[in-house]
This record gives structure tokens, C-alpha cells and sequence, in this order.
């Protein structure tokens, strides 16, 4: 437990879930700044939400829906990404023109 200075939490599952893709610097750099793309698209049509077991049901379902770009986040900490640059934010949850 690194951190010392916000929410932390050891959060454990029954179900079996897969192991991500990515690499443990990615994730743990992620987790650090409070989200991070479980999968990610340029120019999202949708973007989904979840903590790390939402953001796995919410990659299979991603894969059903070949029509759309499809961001998956995994939002570890909702107050420290709050914290984050607006460029990083902008980065995962990009501002529509209307």
C-alpha cells in the first residue's frame, strides 16, 4: 500500500476475471493518477466506466459492438482523478464539440 495520503482499498473477487493485457507499470501509473483506458480508441463514440471488474464486463461487451469506438476506463478513484491536470482528464474524457 503506497498510498498514504488518499482512499486505498485491497479489493478481492470470487468470479473469475481476466488478466489485462497491459503491462504493471502501465496499470499501477494509472491507478495512481485514479483512472486509466482498460482499452482505448481515438475519438470514442462511447465511453465506459467501471472499477476493474466493471471495466472487464464493459471490454466483452465493447467486443460485441463492432459498429462504435469503444473507450473502456477503469475508474480506480473517481476523487484522485479529480486531482489530475486537466490534460490528463481531457486525455480519458475527451469534451465534445456540439
Amino acid at each position: 500500500m503506497m498510498q498514504s495520503s488518499g482512499p486505498s482499498a485491497l479489493l478481492l473477487t470470487r468470479q473469475g476475471v481476466p488478466v489485462l493485457a497491459q503491462d504493471m507499470n502501465t496499470i499501477n501509473n494509472g491507478v495512481s493518477k485514479g483512472a486509466y483506458a482498460v482499452l482505448d480508441c481515438d475519438n470514442p463514440d462511447l465511453i465506459f466506466f467501471g472499477n476493474w471488474i466493471g471495466s472487464c464486463i464493459s471490454n466483452r461487451s465493447s467486443n460485441m459492438m463492432n459498429d462504435k469506438q469503444i473507450r473502456v476506463v477503469s475508474m480506480t478513484c473517481w476523487e484522485i482523478f479529480d486531482k489530475q491536470p486537466d490534460d490528463y482528464k481531457s486525455s480519458l474524457i475527451p469534451s465534445r464539440e456540439p
